[in-house]
């Protein structure tokens, strides 16, 4: 049996009247009572039948709140009435009329369910005094088998599982929900342990759950439960239901399936775990390496100083040497043996040049070098860098612009010996890789309160688009440049001095007509 009456789709709404039925083989007695009714009564809605077999049919279709039985219907007994009303209408009320006044009809009566016993005659103002008590009772009888038909729809079409139990753990009602998982019936489960059902994983808790909540207390549990050989995880909720003297009187246990959200946090955490794993794993392996590569550009940078220094030493006393050789009275000497000299000259010139820049990118590298970072006067620093670059300009056929005037020079806030160092390297390499009869523009713009740009322009033979992101790696060269010497090293140290310097270098180019490189450098702040 179901805690909660089952109500069907025939049971009365509260905002209806009162549907009445009068069953009395007498007509004379039915057609009185209807007179009586509509007169005193506009709140009922009266049929009427003369047989138990008319008055069942009628019942059928009616759903009366209240019947009216004569006792004695011919050769039949409207006692056999009640049983075929309750049937189809289990909340019908049910009241007796006989012409005998026999204790024993009354008796009988009452045993076979009736409400109530009238006797013919009827008084009329006894009858709607009975009509109008049973009538209150039917009207809290609606109010409450509409809350248990809310109550019932919301129990039954719940997603989650729903059951009710008594104050001993045992259940008295389950849903269609749980039910249909666990394949069961309501025979099978209902009056059986809750805690002790065969789903459980752990009943101890379920068990430990049901007490906390007998005590008035919600609790909330996740829940395993195997069902079909295939584990689940439920969430839920023990929550205690007071009658109207305070106490206790059901638990309400309410269950969702949480099993895949389970899966799902539980994959995020292992993920976590093992995302958290890799990270150490690999922040220990990138520590290792960068150690590695400290030590081998500490070893690279240590190798290339000593070089450096070793091998400056003998090209200074052959560049010394060859000099001596052309100095002073030179008649003893041909013109070839002359040239070779100069050859020599130059050659060791331009070892010693790149000696020098290898040198210094090992310094930067190593972190040796100090910057003494001062306001100084653009325009000064060009007229230095220009005079040092004239010889060299000056054989070749190239034509060289300084478009930044004395006037509007403005003040930088830079190292000056870096500044020029690079200025003379992005000149010399315009010079250099420029074509016959080319041209060299140099220009400044303010791009901003904190930097100016100095672009030098060339129409050379610019760079071609492979070797844009390696154009400032060291000893970088292009292939349509073997042809002039260089090492590759002069980009990369200046890339290094102005990123020192906190500035910025970059180029545009278009490969066989020309490239610009600019310098972004640090401005007087007023």
């Amino acid at each position: 049996m179901s805690y909660v009456n089952t109500v069907s789709s025939n049971d009365i709404k509260p905002d209806e009247r009162l549907r009445l039925l009068i069953v009395d083989d007498d007509r004379d007695i039915v057609e009185s009572l209807q007179d009586v009714l509509e007169i005193e009564c506009d709140d009922y809605v009266v049929e009427t039948a003369h047989d138990i077999s008319s008055a069942t049919n009628k019942a059928r279709a009616f759903h009366p709140d209240i019947a009216l039985l004569d006792i004695k219907l011919g050769a039949e007994s409207g006692l056999d009435l009640i049983a075929s009303l309750r049937e189809d209408t289990p909340s019908i009320t049910c009241i007796m009329m006989t012409a005998y006044r026999d204790v024993e009809y009354a008796i009988t009566a009452i045993r076979c369910g009736a409400d109530d016993f009238l006797y013919k005659p009827l008084d009329p103002a006894n009858l709607i005094k009975t009509l109008k008590r049973f009538q209150l009772n039917q009207i809290l009888l609606r109010s409450k088998l509409e809350t248990e038909r809310r109550f019932r729809a919301i129990f039954e079409q719940s997603f989650q599982f729903l059951y009710i139990l008594d104050q001993d753990g045992i259940i008295q009602d389950i849903n269609k929900t749980a039910l249909s998982f666990f394949n069961n019936t309501e025979e099978e489960l209902i009056g059986t342990s809750f805690a002790q059902a065969p789903w459980w994983e752990d009943k101890d808790s379920v068990a430990d759950a049901i007490m906390a909540a007998i005590k008035g207390n919600t609790i909330r549990k996740e829940l395993a439960i195997e069902h079909c050989h295939i584990k689940y995880t439920f969430d839920y909720t023990f929550k205690p239901v007071k009658d109207s003297s305070g106490k206790i009187a059901i638990i309400i246990p309410e269950g969702r399936d949480i099993t895949d959200r389970k899966e799902y946090e539980n994959n995020i955490v292992s993920l976590n775990q093992s995302l958290e794993y890799r990270v150490l794993k690999r922040t220990e392996e990138l520590k290792i390496a960068k150690q590695e590569a400290d030590m081998a550009n500490n070893a690279k940078t240590n190798f290339l100083s000593q070089m450096s220094h070793e091998l400056r030493t003998p090209l200074n006393a052959i560049i010394g040497f060859s000099q001596i050789l052309t100095m002073g009275d030179a008649s003893n000497l041909t013109e070839l043996q002359i040239s070779n000299i100069k050859h020599i000259e130059d050659a060791g010139k331009h070892l010693l040049s790149l000696i020098n820049q290898t040198l210094d990118l090992s310094q930067i590298e190593s972190g040796q070098i100090e910057l003494n970072i001062d306001e100084l006067d653009l325009s000064k620093i060009l007229r230095h860098v220009l005079t040092i670059i004239n010889p060299i300009l000056s054989t070749k056929s190239i034509t060289l612009t300084n478009h930044i005037s004395d006037d509007d020079a403005p003040i930088l806030h830079t190292d000056e010996q870096s500044l020029t160092q690079v200025l003379i390297n992005l000149i010399s390499n315009a010079i250099k890789y420029n074509s016959d009869n080319g041209t060299i523009d140099i220009e400044a713009k303010k791009i901003s309160d904190n930097f100016l740009r100095i672009s030098v322009k060339d129409t050379g033979q610019g760079i071609p688009n492979n070797l844009y992101d390696t154009i400032f790696d060291p000893f970088t060269r292009a292939k349509n440049v073997h042809a002039i010497e260089g090492s590759g090293i002069g980009l990369s140290l200046c890339k290094k001095l102005i990123s020192l310097m906190g500035g910025d270098i970059g180029f545009t180019s278009v490969e066989s007509k020309g490239s610009t490189f600019w310098i972004d450098v640090p401005l007087r702040q007023r």
